[in-house]
C-alpha cells in the first residue's frame, strides 16, 4: 500500500484481515495518522485485480 510522507510517497507492506465489497481491514502495518494513497475505482469496481493478496 502507499503512504504519503512529509517527503513524498513510500510503499508500505500491510497485514490485512476480513474483506468486504467496500472495504479491507488493515491488521498490521498503518500506525493512526498514517495517510494512504488511494487509487480512482476503474469500472471493475473494488477490490479490482491490482489489489494485492494479504
Amino acid at each position: 500500500m502507499t503512504v504519503r510522507t512529509g517527503s513524498g510517497e513510500k510503499e508500505q507492506r500491510v497485514t490485512t484481515g476480513v474483506r468486504g465489497d467496500q472495504y479491507v481491514q488493515v491488521k498490521e502495518g498503518l500506525t493512526a495518522g498514517d495517510r494512504v494513497v488511494v487509487g480512482q475505482v476503474g469500472s471493475g469496481g473494488f477490490p479490482d485485480g491490482s489489489w494485492p493478496e494479504g
